[in-house]
């Protein structure tokens, strides 16, 4: 089952602001979203309401919202752990 993942602009604006500094973590996360397509419940990842879960991926934690019936996963804040 594959979903459909979509980041919200002011999320990925958040992440994007750390790619001159630290590019090589904003490539793991994007990969880690990118992730959620086949698999929107990973280990890292824990529920944070009804449809929604919180993750750390790496220093990054993201809050995303899923919608099991049109197998959406919306990625709806980033931010960097401790920051």
């Amino acid at each position: 089952m594959s979903y459909r993942v979509e980041v919200e602009p002011s999320a990925l604006s958040a992440a994007t602001r750390y790619l001159k500094d630290d590019a090589a973590s904003v490539e793991v996360l994007l990969a880690a979203i990118d992730g959620l397509e086949s698999n929107p419940r990973p280990a890292e990842s824990r529920p944070w309401g009804p449809n929604y879960r919180r993750a750390h991926f790496g220093a990054w934690r993201v809050l995303y919202f899923i919608d099991d019936a049109v197998q959406l996963v919306r990625t709806e804040n980033i931010g960097k752990s401790g920051t």
